[in-house]
This record gives C-alpha cells, structure tokens and sequence, in this order.
C-alpha cells in the first residue's frame, strides 16, 4: 500500500481515534508523524496542521510550532492564534506574543474558554516583556470576573497578581497598598510574593516575618528534598537580602551558608545570589581584616557577568541596573577608571546614575595628579584639599589625611579673622581622623578652639561641649577643671537649645567630683538619677561569688615606658629571657664506655696523634713533622737534627788530622757514582 493511501486525509480522524483507543497517554511522537505524513500529500489540510501544532507544543518544540504557523498559517487563519502566541511565549519573543494574544482577545467571536486563555498568555508575555501595569491590569480583571474555568485557576491569579505588584514596586511604580488576605498568608506561594512586596516597599522587618512564615509553609508541602530545596533556595536568597538591609550580618552569614549557590538549579537565581553573596562580603568584614575588591570583581565576572551574557538568562531591568551598577563600584574600587569611562560614555548606556560614575572615575583619575599637587606646595582651595584627604584615606593613609588637614586649619586659622578662624567642620573632621587613628587624645587645635569659642558673644556650643567631653577622658586635674569651665561657660539659652540639659550636668558632675566639689551646681546634683535606680537589680552577692576580675599585666600602648626607660625595660627581659633558657642535656656517644679512660688527643687530627703510624711507602715519620704546616714536631726528629748540626760545626773546624780526614772522607764518599739500572 503506498504511503498516499495509507495517510489519506480522510482517515486522519481516525488514526487519532484509534491511538487514544490503543494507549492510556496520547502518544504525541506517534500523532506527529501521522500529521506530518499526511500533510505530505495536502499541504491545505487544516485537521493535520492543528494535530502537528498541538502535538508539538505537546513534546516543547516550540520553535517548530512557530515555523509551521508562519509557512501554513493561511490555512488556519485565525483558530490558532492561542497556539501562536503560546510558542512565542515559550521562545523568548514576549513581545510579539503579547501583541498577537491581546488582539485576539480583545477581537473576533471566541468561546470563553479560549478568550480566558488568550489573556492569560497576553499577561505572561507582558510581565516578562516588564509591561508590568498591563499585566496587573489584566489579573486583577479575570480575578474579579470570577468565572475560572480549570482546577486551581483563580489560585493562580492571585500568585501572579501578588508577583506582578512587587514588580510594578522594584520597576519603581508607585502602587496602592492593599490589605493582605488570610487566605494569601495561607498558601506558600502567595506569602512569599506578599513578603516580596514588602521588599520592593523597603518594609523589610515586615518582609522579614512574612518570610519566614512562607518558608514554614514551603517546609509542610508533600515535596521529595530536592524539590523542597529548589522552592526553598528563592526564600533563603530574599531572607539573606533582607537581613543585609537590616544590618544584620550574622544573620545573613548564617543563611549564606545554608544556601549552596553552586548546586541551585534555577539559572536564573544564581547571578542574583552571587552578586548579594558578593556585597555580604564586603559589608561583613571582620575588624582587623582588609577587604580585597581585586577578588570580589573576578568572582562577579565568573558568576554574574559571564553567566548573564553567554547564556539565556535574561534579568529583569531594575535587576540589570543593579548588576551594573555593582560592577562600576568594584572597577571604581580596583582603579579600572578608563573602563568605568568607557562604559558611561555609552549611547546604549541610559542608566540616571552614569554621570555621578562618571564624575567619581575622572576625579580618582586625578587623584594621583592633587596628591602630588598638595605635596609640592601647589595647595588649591579648600575643596582640593579635602578631596585630597580623601583619597589618601582611601589609600589607608590616615596620617598623611591628618598632615592635609592640619595645614589646612593653620592656614585658614591665619587667613581668617572672622568666625572661620578655627572652622568648626574642618575641627571635627580633625577629631575623626584622630580617632581613626587610634588616638586618644584631643588635638590641640581642639583646645585651642574651645577656648577662642568661649570668648565670642556666641560661641559655637557643640565645639564646646565636644572639647569639653574630650578633656574628661584624661585623668589629669588641671584637664578636668578646664572642662568645668567650658562647660559652665556654655549660656543656658544656648546650651538649652541645641545639648540636652542632662548631659551638661553630667559633664559638670565628672569635672568637679574628684577636683573640686564645692563648684558642683546643686541643680546638677538634683537632675542626676538617684543612685538606688542606677543599682536597682543588681545581685551583689551574685558578684562577689563571681570573684573580682583581674586585668591582663599588659600594659596598653598609651602608658607604656618610651625612650631610655623602653630600652632598659627591652634589656632586662631579654637577659630574664636568657637567664630561663633550658640547659641541654650532655649527648654521650653512641658507644660509650664510662669505665674505660678517655683518649685526651680525641680533639686532634688523626695524623697529628702520637700513636698515629702511617701506612707503608707514606715518607715514614716525617710525613707527621714535615707534611702538614704547622704541626707538632716529634722529639726523636728533632734529636736527630741537633747532632747532624753539631756534625757540620765539626767538619768545618781548624783542628789537623782528624778534620782533614774528615773533610777528605766527606769528599770521598761526594765523588761516588750512582749505579745504573739498580731496582729498589
């Protein structure tokens, strides 16, 4: 039977039927191919290319439900425009399928079934498509109709309504708050996008609750763990952005850790939980650490950049605009000044916040060029300067800020003869810096200010007050009576109106208790909380059984000796230290014999030993005398030397007979000859 016969358009209905018949499941692959055969042979019939349509949205090959409407579309005209605009949907393309899915719904005579899921369709296209006000129009329309028409639908609109209205608020729309159902606060799904809403208003301690209530119901659904854990990781990423806006660190270090960024599922997550893992980390640094941008920006490109452009995710707008901006902010922190610029410059760049990137990028570009400037003695107005001080604690360099702002106020100091001689401003950010540093002492610009101040008809209370604060901290009583007097001359008009009364009296109270008591106001006495309500609560016996703490025999920096005093201090425990050093155990060789006696010549050289007798054809005992300069002369050699010496002095003498004979003798033996060829 030929394949014409076999696929006749006549019995497509009939295969249909008798594959629904055979299988419990329609089995799609199977009608797909039966469409497909019997297009083959007429390209016109309608029934096969609805049946190829569905059976493709049916096995997720959208992109071939698109090509098959676009080349046989006339056919159908209109019957499937749901269809279409459901596979353009499901291919990224929001917003053609929103157009086709809102014109035909609006238009043309449609059963109620098919309207109702036109619109569906229309509204998840605009809410990808981020035409959140149209899709939150047309949810809050099909809820009031109130006519579902499948299982579960009206559970659904609210789902979407509530994510639709935390995107309207991210997307910056101001929205009309609404009163929260019970039934909203029932269900997972709708208490995460209510504490979701709560987020986009920047009400996140009521975030925080709803939250985890949507996370205890999430934890109570029928679910196997591992999709428990994939509807879970959304909630866990809102808790840690939540935590973070509360300042609560712990917290969100805590969720962190729960939260395994690299086995989540949903791709599109992930970037999102980088790029807040990322600010957890330079936000929570502990004290003592040094934060390292260099690092933060290579785990932002590898996990957030990289991801977004090589694949399809696709974040919502004010999603991007944050990725973005976080990027600027570490490239500003790293000195990529020249990207930074590059970047803003952008005609495809629209984000509001580019120019004040733009401005921070050329001006840290110019750092460099001012500190040199102020170096040189090239000082610039007061707004240079500071911009300087500026950087250089950027740069960590708190003492060269401190050096800028020192000269700055001698300068204005000389300068100014009005009320700027001693700037309040530029004092306090004088005392900050010193803080900064370490320092407890108050500069004595400070000082000298506070007393420049007191004089004036009126002085500048809050310089005054924090002068006076400053010198209370010091033990000294001179430093304390002169806080006295500041803060006594602080006009009660003034001192009333701008510092709480309570904390002048206090300081009045600290200056003259130890120094002078009879100056004490009494009204000062009689503001001050009586002490029975200060230790009303206090165990006493619980803190004598306690026992008394006893501090660290260190000694902090600022009593410490210094100079000569240091020096000696360094020396004694040095020679304390050498006094305690542990005395080794002697080391006796392996071997050892205790009863035999010891060999005094151990220390010398072989050779050099008296029992040391070399090897034969070594030169004999001269090679001990002879061989090594410097060695010790055996007494037998140097016997011998004495008489051959004695023997030449003998033979050169005057004396007859005996010396010739001698002498001839010694010539005698001269004038032998060697005998050839002798062996030894």
């Amino acid at each position: 039977m030929s394949s014409t016969a076999q696929y006749n358009p006549e019995t497509l209905t009939s295969l249909l039927k008798t594959l629904n018949l055979s299988d419990q499941t329609p089995n799609h692959a199977e009608i797909l191919k039966h469409a497909n055969n019997v297009l083959k042979s007429n390209k016109g019939h309608s029934g096969a290319l609805r049946t190829k349509v569905v059976a493709l949205l049916q096995l997720d090959r959208f992109e071939e439900v698109v090509g098959a409407l676009k080349d046989g579309g006339e056919v159908v005209g209109g019957e499937l425009e749901f269809e279409r605009a459901y596979a353009l949907y499901k291919t990224g393309k929001w917003e053609e399928a929103k157009k086709i899915a809102k014109e035909a719904a609006e238009g043309g005579k449609r059963e109620q079934r098919t309207r109702r899921g036109l619109w569906h369709v229309a509204a998840q296209a605009a809410h990808r498509s981020e035409d959140f006000a149209l899709a939150h129009t047309i949810y809050h329309t099909l809820i009031s109709e109130n006519r579902p028409l499948v299982a579960n639908e009206d559970y659904d609109l609210l789902v979407n309504r509530s994510a639709t209205e935390a995107q309207l608020m991210w997307s910056g729309k101001q929205l009309a708050s609404r009163k929260v159902t019970g039934e909203e606060l029932s269900s997972f799904e709708t208490a995460y996008n209510v504490a979701c809403v709560h987020v986009a208003r920047g009400e996140f301690e009521k975030a925080r609750v709803v939250l985890k209530k949507a996370r205890e119901l999430c934890e109570k659904l029928d679910l196997s763990e591992e999709d428990k854990k994939d509807e879970l990781a959304p909630v866990i990423a809102q808790q840690i952005f939540t935590a973070i806006k509360l300042r609560n660190f712990d917290e969100a270090v805590k969720l962190s850790e729960e939260l395994d960024i690299n086995s989540l599922s949903d791709s599109s997550l992930k970037p999102i939980a980088s790029n807040n893992s990322i600010s957890l980390k330079s936000l929570s640094v502990p004290t003592g650490s040094l934060y390292n941008p260099h690092l933060s920006l290579r785990f932002f490109e590898s996990t957030v950049r990289k991801p977004i452009s090589e694949t399809h995710i696709k974040p919502y707008g004010f999603q991007k605009r944050v990725l973005a901006r976080n990027k600027l902010g570490l490239e500003l922190a790293v000195g990529k000044y020249g990207s930074i610029i590059s970047e803003v410059t952008k005609e495809s760049y629209t984000d509001p916040a580019k120019s004040a990137f733009e401005a921070a990028a050329r001006a840290a570009e110019r750092g460099k060029e001012v500190r040199k400037e102020v170096k040189e003695g090239k000082k610039g107005d007061v707004a240079v300067r500071l911009y300087a001080a500026q950087t250089e604690m950027g740069r960590g360099n708190v003492t060269g800020a401190i050096e800028i702002v020192e000269s700055l106020l001698e300068e204005v100091k000389v300068s100014e003869k009005g009320g700027n001689k001693y700037a309040p401003a530029l004092l306090g950010l004088l005392v900050a810096l010193y803080r900064a540093q370490g320092r407890k002492r108050a500069p004595r610009q400070l000082e000298e200010a506070a007393e420049w101040w007191k004089t004036q008809e009126q002085p500048n209370a809050a310089l005054l007050l924090s002068s006076a604060l400053t010198s209370l901290t010091a033990p000294h009583p001179p430093t304390l009576l002169s806080a006295g007097a500041l803060l006594s001359s602080l006009p009660e008009s003034t001192a009333s109106s701008t510092i709480p009364p309570q904390i002048i009296n206090a300081g009045l109270v600290a200056a003259y208790a130890t120094t002078d008591p009879s100056r004490i106001p009494p009204s000062a006495l009689s503001s001050l909380p009586p002490v029975s309500d200060l230790v009303n609560g206090i165990d006493v016996d619980a803190l004598e059984s306690a026992g008394v703490y006893t501090p660290s025999k260190k000694r902090p920096l600022d009593t410490a000796e210094t100079g000569a005093k240091a020096k000696k201090a360094k020396a004694g425990a040095v020679a304390q230290e050498k006094k305690k050093k542990r005395v080794r155990k002697a080391r006796l060789p392996k071997l050892f014999d205790p009863s035999k006696k010891v060999d005094p010549e151990r220390w010398l050289p072989l050779r050099e030993r008296s029992y040391y007798k070399p090897a034969k054809g070594k030169k004999g005992k001269k090679w001990v005398g002879g061989g090594t300069q410097g060695g010790r002369v055996v007494e037998e050699e140097k016997e011998k030397e004495k008489e051959k010496e004695q023997t030449k002095v003998a033979g050169t003498g005057t004396g007859t007979g005996g010396g010739g004979g001698g002498g001839g003798g010694g010539g005698g033996q001269a004038k032998k000859k060697k005998k050839k060829g002798g062996k030894w």
